[in-house]
């Protein structure tokens, strides 16, 4: 038997960096591994009586220094797999010690006997490393599994293995206590393997149906499949280059079809690689977790009977050129007792803003947040409101519609908000989710989640010059610039290649969307093709460098930045601003503590972050300024005056 290695088992509240939602309990960690420890380690886990809203497997890679390079050169399969005893025994030959005469007769056998229990494999998640030259993961990247279905596996001790031999790895389980939708009670293996596709042996044979008993207690079943694609030669570069439809038949009729396929590639966060990791493929990319399809088998097969479930990929002949082609499967039937809610709505994460590694490119903004919403009831979920904003400041509301079905997502664009409350250390958000269908929530422990977020970068200058470089393909760049309202106030398209455009902006005080687009997916420079390479900058009129992007960046660029205002005060010394009369009609006197006699910049905000008032007092020596916002309707306002590296803040109120 393997040494038992307990793991501290800490209980706590909230996970700095990542998004929780608070439960009845706390969020209990298991730290399984890491950097260094050993990859295959049995685990103490909480007691099985333990109810979890959610269980996440946190899996954070950093490059090893003491290796070159530092994270591994190529892309690699990388499994985390539990193992559980089946109460079966075993026994293998351990040695055999063999003695002979001078005539080399056998005069005798010494056999010891070593019995095991046998032990099932489950795969819990499936991860593909990053083309590792040059690659710079800092102090760790972190890419989140939700395992809840996984949870009767995942009880006192359990054998866990995972990693490689490049990266090092940090693994976490953590439980969100609470009641979860539904219950998962039972995971059953199916089709496990590496089958070769295209060959003389068929992968039907491996896949071959299965006559499946579905559990008498199970209200709900579903069928959990995570195949990728490798090897690559032949007519269609198979598997790892050709998109091919993997269907499940259920007692004959097709109920399931999909074309298994990894699309988003060259968005990876995980960026630049040293290879071709901007290529989509089989249902991976590199430096990336593998997408798990989940198929609800509840509506065709019944509790108490056997069905027939077979599963099919769209024939393919290899040619025998290349690598041999092939698929890695798992898949697994969860069991599950009924439904916990008819009537509930979760806000299942923030993608911005936030820190989270896995949404990097959709961050920093400082216009309009994205969330995703969760229908954790067996009702369709058709409006449910949102309350957001960042904490301690001024909230916002946002009602949604649409129509999701038990457990469907989706991601909601918000309104932009007011950023009032942001202060030296407060970069925190919130979203809270209520009223699903103008109902009752039924449980409140899932409704909201909180992120960290970084501050919007603030340029200094207000009119600069975008200059691009195109590449030998130059039809492919496009760029556009975005106001806080969404309208492209500037864009550049249609561009000859090898070519430089210049392009002078002017921007008034506020929020802007800066996005650059490569159509071909592979950036203005990039090794693997013959495309050259091209750049692009944001230049001061005075010619200096006032923002340069990587060239090498796949699909697409996302800048949000400020002008004229500021959504951080970290970076400057704050002062209290002293307004009068306040409430006021609109007439108001600004009186700063002192002053050093340079330029003052007075921006107002509304309570949605629109800028309303902006201007500049050029040399002015006086502490005491005035401004006329007569004209604004009634409502409370955010005064700010930058001067030199100081920041003056205060609200105004506006009667009528």
């Amino acid at each position: 038997m393997k040494k038992l290695n307990t793991v501290l088992v800490i209980a706590f509240a909230i996970v700095a960096n990542f998004t929780l939602k608070a439960g009845p309990g706390d969020t209990t960690v298991v730290q399984v591994m890491t950097y260094g420890s050993a990859q295959d380690t049995t685990v103490l886990f909480p007691p099985a009586s333990l109810s979890a809203y959610k269980v996440l497997m946190m899996y954070k890679l950093k490059c090893n220094p003491a290796q070159s390079p530092a994270c591994g050169e190529w892309d690699y399969l990388t499994y985390t797999y539990l193992y559980k005893g089946t109460g079966a025994n075993d026994s293998t030959v351990a040695s055999i010690d063999t003695t002979f005469d001078n005539n080399q007769n056998m005069v005798s056998i010494d056999t010891a006997w070593n019995v095991f229990e046998v032990q099932e494999r489950f795969e819990l998640g499936r991860y593909i490393t990053p083309y590792g030259i040059n690659l710079d993961l800092g102090q760790g990247f972190t890419w989140v599994f939700d395992v809840s279905d996984y949870k009767p596996l995942l009880h006192d001790s359990v054998r866990i293995s995972a990693g490689n031999w490049q990266e090092l790895l940090d693994l976490k389980i953590l439980f969100i206590e609470g009641t979860p939708p539904r219950q998962p009670y039972k995971v059953t293996n199916l089709w496990n393997g590496n089958p070769g596709y295209g060959l003389q042996t068929s992968i039907e044979n491996f896949l071959s149906p299965k006559q499946v008993g579905v559990d008498a207690n199970s209200a709900n079943t579903r069928l959990k499949m995570r195949v990728t694609g490798h090897g690559f030669g032949g007519t269609e570069n198979c598997a790892e280059f050709c998109p091919k439809a993997h269907s499940i038949f259920v007692d004959g009729t097709q109920r399931y079809s999909k074309v298994v396929w990894r699309d988003n590639c060259a968005k990876n966060p995980v960026y630049p690689q040293g290879g071709t990791w901007v290529y989509n493929r089989t249902n991976w990319c590199p430096g990336a977790e593998v997408w798990t399809y989940d198929i609800e088998l509840t509506p065709w097969v019944t509790a108490g009977q056997t069905s027939t479930l077979d599963y099919n990929i769209e024939p393919y002949i290899w040619d025998g050129q290349g690598s041999v082609p092939y698929f890695a499967i798992e898949t697994q039937l969860v069991n599950y007792n009924a439904p916990n809610f008819a009537l509930d709505a979760a806000l299942e994460d923030i993608i911005s803003p936030s820190k989270t590694d896995i949404y990097r490119r959709a961050n920093p903004i400082c216009a309009k947040p994205e969330v995703i919403i969760k229908n954790t009831g067996t009702t369709p979920l058709t409006t449910v409101t949102i309350t957001y904003g960042v904490v301690g400041g001024t909230p916002e509301v946002y009602k949604w519609n649409g129509n999701l079905g038990f457990l469907d997502t989706t991601h909601v664009e918000l309104p932009t908000f007011n950023w009032g409350g942001i202060g030296v250390g407060n970069y925190n958000f919130y979203a809270t989710v209520s009223g699903p269908n103008d109902g009752v929530d039924e449980y409140q422990y899932n409704n909201t989640a909180k992120s960290t977020f970084a501050p919007t970068p603030s340029l200094t200058d207000s009119k600069f010059e975008i200059r691009m470089k195109t590449n030998n393909i130059g039809s492919q760049n496009s760029w556009e610039l975005r106001n806080l309202s969404g309208d492209v106030i500037a864009s550049r398209n249609n561009c000859d290649n090898n070519t430089i455009y210049k392009d002078t902006i002017d921007l008034a005080a506020g929020c802007y969307e800066f996005k650059l687009l490569d159509n071909g997916e592979d950036g203005l420079s990039w090794w693997a093709n013959n495309d050259g390479a091209g750049y692009i900058r944001f230049y001061k009129m005075s010619g200096g460098i006032l923002k340069s992007f990587g060239a090498d960046f796949g699909s697409e660029v996302l800048f949000n930045f400020t002008v004229g205002t500021v959504l951080s005060a970290d970076e400057h010394t704050t002062g209290k601003l002293l307004m009068f009369p306040n409430p006021s009609a609109g007439q108001v006197y600004l009186e700063l503590p002192n002053t050093d006699g340079g330029d003052k910049l007075v921006v107002v905000t509304d309570l949605m972050g629109k800028n309303v008032y902006k201007k500049n007092y050029s040399q002015q020596n006086d502490n005491l300024l005035y401004m006329d916002l007569s004209n604004n309707p009634a409502g409370m306002y955010m005064v700010n005056i930058l001067t030199g590296k100081t920041i003056y803040t205060a609200k105004l109120l506006i009667t009528k």
